[in-house]
């Protein structure tokens, strides 16, 4: 596994800094990232994007005679990025907007679908819930888990002043089940993950999804049996960090309630 592919050291001369970010390498790096993106880390690695632009602007204050060289390669690198996540994930980069900031671009890009994930995947799943409590309830016809006395269910109860929360909780594996059946475009995910709506319309412009985003990538943890518990885990605590509360009266109650979250 590359460590620290995109330190660049300052041993070199213009010309070799500036060879050394070719096709190849840029691949090297997005690949690497990409296949050791681990399913149990939420806080986000570093933007690979973001120590090529300080790479880039420390050429550029070291050599300014060379800047147009340094800005030309500088877009091929952010284009190469781009090429490489569309293809890897299968969406279309808009080639058309001559607008798009290519930096910009690569950096939302390799945000979205590599360093921050995992928090995204976890966030959108978490506000779909939140935004579709009530049809989620009576498709999985939760209401017949009222009477539960099972320990999750009992743990719920505490939890969350609205009980229908608490069964969801309870059951989030039927219930990501269930939301991996739904028709989801790449743009419901932007509206439910971003707050901005200049971010969204943006993302929206940049690129277009070729198959199915949602159920390709996003599903797919429902066939990775080691992950799938971690992801499950990480919505329950995302959702309880959003819609619940814990009462200083409940917490020792809780605390008998070790074993609540069991994956099913």
């Amino acid at each position: 596994m590359l460590t620290a592919p995109y330190e660049i050291s300052n041993e070199y001369n213009i010309t070799e800094l500036l060879e050394h970010f070719d096709s190849n390498y840029i691949f090297d790096i997005i690949n690497d990232k990409i296949e050791n993106n681990d399913w149990a880390r939420i806080n986000p690695d570093p933007n690979v994007v973001v120590s090529f632009e300080e790479n880039f602007k420390l050429m550029t204050e070291n050599y300014p005679g060379d800047a147009q060289n340094i800005r030309a390669i500088r877009e091929q690198v952010y284009s190469d990025v781009i090429s490489i996540l569309c293809e890897k994930f299968n969406l279309q980069f808009n080639e058309a907007d001559q607008n798009i900031d290519l930096y910009t671009a690569a950096f939302y890009l390799y945000d979205f679908l590599v360093c921050n994930r995992n928090s995204i995947m976890i966030n959108f799943f978490t506000s779909f819930i939140v935004n579709n409590k009530e049809s989620l309830s009576k498709f999985l016809n939760l209401e017949d888990y009222k009477r539960s006395k099972d320990s999750a269910s009992a743990y719920g109860k505490m939890i969350y002043d609205d009980h229908k929360y608490g069964l969801i909780s309870a059951n989030m594996s039927k219930v990501i089940n269930h939301i991996a059946t739904i028709d989801i475009s790449l743009l419901n995910i932007f509206q439910s993950v971003y707050n901005s709506p200049e971010l969204i319309a943006f993302l929206d412009n940049m690129v277009a999804d070729k198959g199915n985003f949602f159920k390709d990538y996003y599903c797919s943890i429902l066939e990775q049996p080691e992950a799938l518990p971690i992801v499950i885990t990480n919505i329950r605590l995302s959702l309880q960090k959003l819609v619940g509360g814990i009462s200083p009266s409940n917490i020792q109650e809780i605390m008998s309630y070790g074993g609540a979250f069991n994956n099913e």
